[in-house]
């Protein structure tokens, strides 16, 4: 069985911002929690988290 890449995740300062575009451009939803997201569509995930400076 070879493994396969499903999922990444990214760093930012604007998580909704982020997140937006990018379900915008992939015509999926965003689910949210706070200081995290996340768009998935078949088969793959993305990630968005708060950057460690946006959260101080």
């Amino acid at each position: 069985m070879q493994p396969h890449f499903t999922g990444t995740a990214l760093i930012t300062d604007d998580v909704p911002a982020l997140a937006a575009f990018y379900a915008a451009v992939l015509d999926a939803d965003v689910e949210r929690s706070d200081p995290f997201a996340r768009v998935m569509v078949p088969g793959a995930v993305l990630s968005f988290r708060k950057s460690f400076e946006a959260r101080r």
